[in-house]
């Protein structure tokens, strides 16, 4: 199993010693020769650059900031951004934005028992429209899952190959009982379909990588998943049918936990009204980061990292680390 149960779901600290050790020493060798190299070609400007000391660790984030409506807020600048850790502010010492960021993206769409033939159908229309304004270079995975995961396509650009493989989820499916389902144990198991995604997106050719899962249950999900997600250094995204029998029934906590995965990967969760319509929300949420380094503690343990928006507290941010030694931030 390769999941915990719900009820055992707990969250570590967000990106505390286990994930921040793992970036620290790469990423300062990266800042320091960052440095070097736009101050080299002036001798008489290196008094104006910015000097990182030996000592000093630096953490690498990946950025995305929602309007309380759910929109993409895009614009800000590194004076905006505001970083804390364990309590005490942090200097900002690298910036950028990117507006469309090449993503590959697994895109998982539960056809499971909680899910009712017109939210397939709903989905797989939400789907077409995202695959046509995604960019050309972005590439896509699709998975349909149940009880099982079931790979309608391999990572691919291929327009073609993507509709195809989107048409052929099962239409007509046998008729389920959602609480008799329930009860034998039978839901979907939405943390397996994202293991085995994360397994085929090794092959991506893309560093941004992203899991978005479309449901009305997500069931199976836990600690397991949110490390998995993690070590790939994979954002989750959630769309959201309803599904109030299912709450009361499993007391939430299939949604408390997509809740905090989606937290502590730094993604964006989204209900079907959010989004239905306005892919372009989903598209942005996607597409547009900005990514930020900041100067950590020289010799104190790293505490519990918070990122915020200088003056306005009604914004999200959403982040995560990130760290590729192939990125062009480096």
């Amino acid at each position: 199993m390769l999941t915990r149960p719900v009820n055992r779901f707990h969250v570590p600290p967000s990106l505390t010693d286990k994930t921040m050790k793992s970036i620290r020493t790469g990423l300062l060798a990266s800042v320091v020769l960052w440095s070097l190299a736009v101050t080299a070609p002036a001798q008489e400007q290196k008094s104006q650059e910015p000097r990182f000391r030996a000592q000093a660790y630096a953490g690498l984030l990946e950025v995305r900031v929602t309007a309380p409506d759910g929109k993409p807020v895009a614009g800000l600048t590194q004076e905006d951004f505001e970083v804390r850790e364990g309590g005490k502010q942090r200097k900002i010492v690298l910036f950028r934005t990117e507006r469309s960021v090449p993503l590959t993206l697994g895109i998982l769409i539960d056809t499971g028992p909680t899910v009712s033939e017109e939210y397939v159908f709903k989905a797989r229309d939400m789907v077409f429209e995202l695959i046509h304004l995604l960019d050309r270079e972005d590439e896509m995975m699709l998975v349909a899952f149940d009880e099982e995961a079931h790979f309608l396509t391999g990572p691919t650009s291929d327009r073609k190959e993507l509709v195809d493989g989107l048409w052929n989820i099962a239409t007509a499916r046998k008729k389920k009982s959602f609480l008799r389902d329930l009860l034998n144990g039978s839901t979907s198991r939405t943390g397996l379909a994202i293991d085995f995604t994360l397994l085929e997106l090794k092959k991506a050719r893309h560093e941004t990588k992203a899991i978005l899962v479309i449901s009305a249950g997500f069931g199976g999900i836990g600690l397991g998943t949110l490390d998995h997600l993690q070590m790939a250094g994979a954002r989750f995204f959630a769309i959201s049918f309803p599904n109030k029998a299912g709450d009361v029934l499993g007391l939430g906590g299939d949604q408390m936990a997509r809740k905090k995965v989606v937290e502590e990967t730094g993604g964006i969760s989204y209900s079907v009204a959010e989004v239905a319509g306005k892919i372009q929300v989903l598209r942005d949420g996607l597409k547009n980061v900005y990514l930020l380094a900041y100067e950590s503690g020289e010799t104190e343990e790293p505490g519990r990292v918070g990122l915020s928006v200088i003056k306005h507290a009604e914004y999200r941010v959403h982040f995560a680390p990130r760290v590729s030694s192939s990125d062009s931030f480096y």
